[in-house]
């Protein structure tokens, strides 16, 4: 650079601000750490902490990257060994442990006590928020605005091409990346850490087709129960096919003891569901609920509170005599009307079924 320029080092960073002196434009530079290349840019964002930079002496081309330790400012780089967005960093010259995340707006670098991929952070500079994964072949990171990231969605590294599908254990945070067809609907996988290895059930929401990862179900297998998409936080719950095994996604308007429907890969009757009255947990239409014992056949329907709809009804109203309440919504009833027939009624008569 000619007298023309001056340069100054940014405060805090590990590259320099280049004015002319006589056009007064600026522009930034840092210097290759294996040929001292001078590498100039006029978006100061080229040169963030953890960006991948391309040393431009066609006599070495080399790729790094620069960060510098909130602790103690020395400016650290990695070449072969690249360096994960998100992922713990031991300093070399103090040893102190961080995590760094760069905001895609600002460029500033955000450290981090605790992260795991795909975290909503917001930039302490520019308060933007965002979401961050990083490819598994290549290390690019991929940005994404708050919200708009799926987990399990499909994703395509604009570096390598490489298509890819992320997943975050919900026991250890660490994170699993899948190619082709590893992850499907209905698998049952183990977390990749060898510290963790715990098994996880991967479920695709029947709206969004995201995928969705819910530890393992444990206890009674008749219990179907409710999960909700990360995504667009539709509920729904899933059923294995009795002859083909075909995982089937049903809704909440599926809950009817009159549905019926067909399983869409062997055509085999699906049988209709029930939500018990007591325990709320959604099962096969059947005379007794898997969960609690509760008789929840269509028989039992008149003998429901017609108020709480989950107690059964066993107290007479005088001189009416309708019985459709329990016990303490009876009790609730301050104006002493009948829910049914709107007769005010004087006494109450406790009925054993």
């Amino acid at each position: 650079m000619n007298k023309a320029c001056i340069d100054d080092l940014v405060e805090g960073k590990f590259y320099f601000k280049v004015v002319c002196t006589r056009c007064e434009n600026s522009a930034y530079k840092c210097y290759c750490p294996f040929c001292q290349q001078a590498i100039y840019s006029v978006d100061h964002k080229t040169f963030s902490e953890g960006t991948l930079i391309t040393c431009v002496n066609v006599h070495c081309r080399k790729t790094f990257q620069l960060i510098t330790c909130p602790s103690c400012t020395t400016v650290q780089f990695f070449s072969d060994e690249r360096y994960s967005m998100g992922s713990p960093l031991d300093c070399r010259n103090c040893k102190f442990t961080f995590r760094l995340v760069t905001c895609p707006d600002c460029g500033e670098p955000n450290y981090e006590d605790s992260y795991y991929p795909s975290q909503t952070i917001q930039c302490r500079a520019c308060h933007k928020k965002f979401q961050q994964i990083s490819c598994p072949s290549c290390i690019l990171p991929k940005y994404f605005n708050e919200g708009t990231y799926i987990y399990g969605s499909t994703q395509q590294c604009k570096s390598c091409s490489l298509v890819f599908e992320q997943m975050v254990c919900g026991s250890c945070r660490c994170e699993n990346f899948y190619t082709g067809s590893e992850l499907r609907k209905g698998l049952q996988i183990k977390c990749k850490n060898m510290y963790c290895q715990k098994t996880v059930e991967v479920v695709a929401c029947p709206k969004c087709k995201c995928q969705n990862v819910f530890p393992e179900t444990t206890g009674n297998k008749e219990i179907l129960p409710f999960r909700e998409c990360r995504g667009c936080k539709a509920i729904f719950f899933a059923y294995a096919c009795s002859t083909c095994h075909d995982i089937q996604y049903f809704g909440e308007d599926n809950i009817s003891q009159k549905s019926k429907s067909k399983c869409a890969n062997c055509k085999a009757d699906i049988p209709s569901f029930s939500q018990c009255r007591r325990c709320s947990s959604v099962h096969i239409a059947q005379e007794k609920c898997p969960g609690c014992g509760f008789k929840d056949d269509i028989n039992q329907e008149d003998r429901i509170c017609t108020i709480c709809q989950v107690k059964p009804s066993n107290i007479a109203l005088i001189p009416c005599g309708h019985v459709k309440t329990c016990m303490d919504c009876t009790a609730q009833l301050t104006r002493k009307i009948c829910p049914v027939c709107r007769v005010p009624y004087k006494d109450i008569l406790k009925i054993f079924l």
